[in-house]
């Protein structure tokens, strides 16, 4: 088995782990997503910077810093959009529609890398549309087959969560090429430290958190940051010796485990269907790691 596909199912179980603790963080009425974008930034960095130091620093090309410049801005709109999104609807129903990057990641490739899909691709890709409708039907309320789409736009966290990832389709073909520049280890250090200063200015501006409401949540913090460090660091190496549209395909199985997580642990409803959901795109991803 290629490297690339391990260190992506790393990342996917790292990510489901994520996600759970950034939603345990996020139910904490004192914490808005200002404070909690900004908690999962700065909890990461030190794993960050303990793996870079560990490998050691690379030689960097110049265009790296200025890939530097352009994605930045949109990981804060992203991460902004994501946060306000977990925030306002269920982990199990929001978690499966960012599969929807996978597709956009897939046009970003083709225009920025010049990556190219064959059929089968497109049939594994195609299963994770399929499965983002079988989670938006709801059998209960309507027989229109075509009620998952309304509901896509009528969903306000939905609506964040689709444009989280369009920016996501952006983003992740520029950091393959910023790690070609340097290296995955040096990219995921200095990126999300840069991108900590903007995000820690709205926290002190738009937090309104206080040390104890954070020390609420305190174990779920440090639980979302270290995590989230693996998960970077696992996601970064994997992009950069693998196809970015694979990678991505494959760290969304994310996606099934935290729908198991959080209805083990969150107890939130319609698991089942949502399962079933996460199963078709197991297939997708399965399809994907069969013919990288």
């Amino acid at each position: 088995m290629s490297s690339w596909i391990v260190l992506s199912l790393l990342s996917a179980v790292f990510g489901a782990i994520v996600n759970l603790a950034t939603k345990q963080v996020s139910n904490n009425a004192k914490l808005n997503e200002y404070s909690v974008a900004w908690l999962r930034t700065i909890t990461t960095l030190p794993i960050l910077w303990i793996v870079l130091f560990a490998k050691g620093m690379p030689v960097v090309d110049s265009r790296f810093w200025l890939l530097l410049f352009i994605m930045i801005p949109l990981e804060i709109a992203g991460t902004l959009c994501y946060f306000k999104a977990i925030k306002i609807s269920p982990l199990s129903l929001i978690t499966p529609v960012t599969s929807l990057n996978i597709l956009f990641i897939a046009i970003g490739a083709y225009f920025i890398l010049g990556e190219k899909l064959t059929i089968v691709h497109g049939a594994a890709l195609l299963l994770f549309v399929l499965g983002i409708y079988v989670l938006n039907f709801d059998f209960g309320v309507s027989k229109n087959i075509f009620y998952p789409f309304s509901k896509l736009t009528k969903e306000k966290g939905v609506l964040l969560i689709l444009l989280f990832c369009l920016i996501v389709g952006i983003i992740v073909p520029f950091q393959k090429m910023a790690i070609l520049y340097s290296s995955s280890q040096f990219f995921a250090a200095v990126y999300f430290s840069i991108a900590a200063i903007p995000f820690t200015f709205l926290f002190l501006t738009k937090g309104k958190t206080k040390l104890k409401d954070m020390a609420m949540s305190g174990k779920a913090i440090l639980v979302m940051g270290i995590f989230n460090g693996l998960f970077l660091f696992t996601g970064t190496k994997a992009v950069s010796t693998g196809k970015v549209t694979f990678v991505a395909a494959i760290i969304s199985l994310n996606i099934l485990l935290t729908i198991i997580l959080s209805g083990t642990f969150l107890k939130e409803k319609g698991i089942l269907k949502h399962f079933i959901a996460g199963l078709i795109m197991v297939a997708g991803a399965t399809i994907i790691a069969l013919n990288p």
